[in-house]
């Protein structure tokens, strides 16, 4: 790191940075005693696409806007990509809970948008579309892109599992909006990139993600007495991250950083050794508690390298590493960790956060059981639950969209929106203008041995944005 261009930036914004963390943590205080990337393209386009709000005009009368592809008078296009994990669960030996019949899943919800007005009075017509995560490779993303956009041609496109590079700058360079469910890390600038394309509709962007996870380990107190090492993905969003965000605030703390190490995730033929030498540099830096940037899978792989070399540090935790698949695999490396919680079907159990969470979950619920489908528990529900707030956000943002729908109306529609379209995916909802995703608050949580589950440790704490 350069300390004299960290000591720059840092100056420049000291004085706004420590009053917005100062109300951070007072509030996560107060709560705590009230409550319990992308540079590769498709092989159409390399450059930001343009605008969705073309119109058309006739003579001597007011222009009308454009539809967007997959749309007509009477139907709108929507594709739902289902992520087979059954191959993938075999080769790792994963745990993933049961999602029931996606396939069900998904036509009771379309009944259900097209028997309460449709999208924009249109009928929605669901298309399904399955991908193998086992062979996900820039080449198979961009033959689904291909398939969604050119053969199916949609409007929408609900993704899941899609982490590759190209996937994004493709579906936006065919005009296709994307509801992306991915846990692969956004900024504002990537967003900014595919508009008005790319949503997130129940995360919020990398940075601002990692600002909640500083915070919200500063009010637990996991850094206290801690040589911390800074675990990141060898790419630009993940640098930028830590020196435009997480460093600054690490400074205000008064938090050291012992030791830095880059590790190249690609694939695993860069990822392993690199995770096996931030072991071995960790271990010479006595460093004992550990922040991962950039997700990418590089958590787990490190945990599995320090559990074979009998390192055991203590472990900061947000979806993006992995902590249902952690708790199942590496126990002796949870303990200790801590970190927040944005999505409580895939972070916390029931316990924490009882059924429904809120009205959206509670409808939601009850549109997926006309498939028939019982869940167990909510994170059976899980992706059933993501597809639903897809669908109602589409219906609820494009419902005075009756003459024309593209993707620039349908972005205006959704920052109209502002928190009255809450998900039910995760604990509160608001779309602010310029913004790209959804999700407005965290929880912080801890992992407690007895349950091998993490535990709330504070109600809702805004994002600061």
């Amino acid at each position: 790191m350069n300390q004299t261009r960290r000591s720059t930036t840092v100056s420049a914004r000291r004085l706004a940075r420590k009053t917005t963390l100062m109300i951070a943590v007072i509030g996560l205080l107060v709560a705590a005693c009230s409550a319990t990337n992308p540079d590769a393209s498709s092989t159409t386009s390399t450059t930001a696409p343009p605008d969705a709000g073309a119109t058309t005009t006739t003579s001597g009368s007011e222009p009308v806007p454009e539809n967007g592809p997959g749309v007509t008078d009477s139907d709108v296009k929507v594709a739902f990509i289902i992520t087979d994990l059954e191959r993938v669960q075999k080769a790792l030996g994963l745990d993933v809970p049961e999602q029931g019949d996606l396939d069900a899943q998904i036509a009771a919800i379309t009944d259900y948008v097209n028997a309460t007005g449709g999208i924009g009075g249109r009928n929605m017509v669901s298309v399904v579309r399955p991908f193998d995560a086992l062979l996900d490779s820039p080449t198979v993303e961009e033959e689904l892109c291909n398939g969604i956009t050119q053969d199916d041609q949609v409007f929408a496109v609900v993704m899941t599992g899609q982490f590759q590079d190209n996937a994004r700058p493709c579906y936006a360079s065919r005009k296709t909006v994307m509801l992306d469910t991915t846990y692969f890390p956004i900024d504002q600038d990537g967003y900014e990139e595919l508009a008005p394309y790319l949503w997130s509709y129940h995360l919020t962007d990398y940075p601002t993600l990692m600002a909640g996870l500083i915070t919200g380990l500063a009010f637990s107190g996991w850094f206290d007495g801690a040589t911390l090492g800074i675990l990141g993905a060898d790419n630009p969003l993940s640098h930028k991250a830590y020196d435009d965000t997480i460093a600054p605030l690490l400074e205000e703390l008064g938090i050291e950083v012992g030791a830095e190490q880059w590790v190249d995730s690609t694939d695993t033929a860069t990822l392993q050794p690199g995770v096996d030498q931030a072991v071995l540099a960790f271990k010479d830096a006595s460093v004992d508690h550990v922040v991962t940037i950039g997700g990418a899978r590089i958590q787990p792989f490190f945990m599995q390298s320090g559990e074979f070399q009998n390192y055991h540090p203590t472990y900061a935790l947000t979806s993006y590493d992995s902590p249902d698949f952690s708790i199942n695999s590496y126990p002796e490396s949870m303990l200790g960790a801590a970190g927040i919680s944005m999505v409580p079907g895939w972070d916390i159990e029931e316990d924490q956060y009882p059924v429904p969470g809120n009205a959206t979950e509670a409808l939601c619920l009850d549109i997926l059981a006309e498939s028939g489908e019982v869940f167990a528990e909510r994170k059976n529900a899980r992706v059933g639950l993501l597809y639903c707030d897809a669908a109602l956000l589409l219906q609820a943002a494009a419902a005075n969209l009756t003459v024309a729908l593209n993707a620039e109306l349908l972005r205006d529609g959704i920052w109209g929106l502002g928190d009255t379209q809450p998900n039910a995916s995760n604990y509160t909802t608001n779309y602010t203008q310029g913004s790209y995703t959804g999700a407005a608050s965290y929880r912080v949580t801890a992992y407690n041995p007895d349950c091998a589950c993490l535990e709330l440790q504070s109600g809702p704490q805004p994002f600061m944005r």
